[in-house]
């Protein structure tokens, strides 16, 4: 199963250790989650400095990261050690201008990629597989199990209501 959090500001990698998922408190019906945060060793802390981290995923074996002010998508192995990251600022294929959102399944990562007004389909190791445009600024991304992928945007301030997700 794939999870996916759209997030803002700065970015703590947080994982629930086995025996640490959530606990139930039957007494008073409420439940109660334990978390350990990762702290990195400050040779480390360079990989894991975000300008403006704006989305996370998670795949088989690794968590993906957009920065969008970097135009690139760090990736991390669920223990939370950096391992690599791709794409630039640029409009050819793998390259990127401000992406907003990314989505894991399949062995692939879907990505919304904001200013290039175009959605990017990469393999986990970030080489480029396919793409297209689309008519606005894409700002979420969702792949459900059927394939189909689901895009919205932000309104564009026309005077009448607009269709604003897309499939």
């Amino acid at each position: 199963m794939m999870a996916r959090h759209s997030i803002r500001g700065a970015l703590a990698l947080v994982l629930l250790a086995p025996g640490m998922g959530p606990v139930f408190d039957r007494a008073n019906g409420g439940r109660e989650i334990r978390v350990s945060e990762i702290r990195l060793e400050d040779k480390r802390r360079e990989e894991s400095s975000f300008s403006r981290p704006v989305s996370i995923a998670h795949g088989d074996d690794a968590v993906y990261v957009v920065d969008a002010d970097d135009n690139t998508i760090r990736v991390f192995t669920k223990d939370g050690t950096s391992s690599g990251s791709f794409g630039q600022k640029g409009q050819a294929p793998g390259e990127f201008d401000s992406p907003a959102d990314l989505d894991f399944r399949n062995g692939r990562l879907y990505i919304a990629d904001r200013f290039n007004k175009r959605i990017q389909i990469l393999d986990r190791h970030g080489k480029y597989l396919e793409g297209f445009k689309v008519p606005f600024s894409p700002d979420q991304i969702c792949v459900p199990e059927d394939g189909k992928i689901v895009v919205s945007h932000l309104p564009r301030g026309a005077a009448r209501p607009e269709p604003m997700v897309h499939c």
